[in-house]
């Protein structure tokens, strides 16, 4: 939607972010594209045009930032929801000279396409897949190097997202406000957490776990809400752990029953692994758990 006074959409003021056209307005885009200009300047507001042909496009959201009091767009009294895209993203709308610009958005599934109810329920019962299913999000922690999307780490030549762990690092995901009825997607009739693991030796060469063998991992459930998190589920070690089975590639899957953490399913809101010590070959850093998981699904 190009932004008209009184059309609806929220209007981005110039002073509130870098305005680039000030800099250098005839810059081009990647096609060759140069800017349209802005009518409404001189009343310090962006007159965004879109691109005739080009007003919609699908991106795939694996985080969020935080809260930032002194930003228009993160503040926690803020009423603009907003998407920081990609460069490629935006020039597929607008020229990237305008910076920011008004959006209609929905959520659909990542793979299919097709279109999600927005409120309640917009969380997938597929945590990983070639990506952070809808509604979750991934980081990591005490990482040597980290992948989000490491092209065909996964099972089938898929993508996995792989790290090298320090002891006590993890990965986790995380589904923020899915504690709220209606979202819950550890509740409903979910019965078991599965996952599918190996041990990298692709990028590091000295991983914590031998090739083909079952990184030393504790898997653990994470409570609560965005503002108060717990972690007192308890947790599986996957070297110890009997239901598991070798998939080939290098990977083990696991089927844990939600049963086995000892928690409330309404209030599960994220899974992490964390790296554990097996005592094996370490690097002057200390040891490390070098990792790929992939299919990560609540059953």
């Amino acid at each position: 939607m190009d932004y008209t006074p009184g059309g609806g959409i929220t209007p981005v003021k110039v002073a509130e972010h870098y305005y680039m056209p000030a800099v250098n307005p005839s810059a081009a885009d990647t096609q060759g594209r140069t800017w349209p200009g802005n009518p409404e300047d001189a009343a310090g507001l962006q007159a965004v045009k879109c691109w005739p042909g080009g007003e919609s496009t699908w991106v795939r959201i694996i985080d969020s930032c935080p809260p930032n009091p002194n930003s228009p767009w993160c503040s926690a009294d803020s009423t603009v929801y907003h998407f920081d895209l990609s460069y490629w993203a935006f020039e597929k709308l607008a020229h990237p000279l305008y910076g920011a610009m008004g959006v209609q958005f929905r959520p659909i599934d990542c793979d299919t396409k097709k279109a999600l109810a927005l409120l309640p329920g917009a969380i997938s019962r597929t945590i990983y897949h070639d990506g952070t299913g809808v509604g979750w999000s991934w980081q990591s922690w005490k990482s040597g190097y980290q992948l989000y999307s490491a092209d065909g780490s996964g099972r089938g030549g898929s993508h996995a997202v792989c790290a090298s762990l320090m002891v006590g690092g993890g990965m986790r995901f995380i589904c923020r406000g899915c504690d709220k009825p209606g979202y819950q997607p550890f509740n409903y009739g979910a019965k078991a957490l599965e996952f599918s693991v190996k041990a990298d030796t692709s990028v590091l060469d000295f991983a914590a776990s031998p090739k083909d063998s079952i990184p030393p991992l504790k898997v653990f459930l994470v409570r609560g809400s965005d503002e108060q998190e717990s972690f007192d589920c308890g947790d599986i070690f996957t070297q110890s752990y009997k239901n598991v089975q070798a998939v080939g590639e290098g990977f083990f899957k696991f089927t844990i029953p939600l049963s086995d953490f000892k928690c409330r399913l309404a209030d599960l809101t994220g899974v992490g692994f964390t790296s554990t010590d097996d005592g094996t070959k370490a690097n002057i850093n200390g040891p490390y758990t070098a990792v790929c998981l992939d299919d990560i699904r609540i059953i």
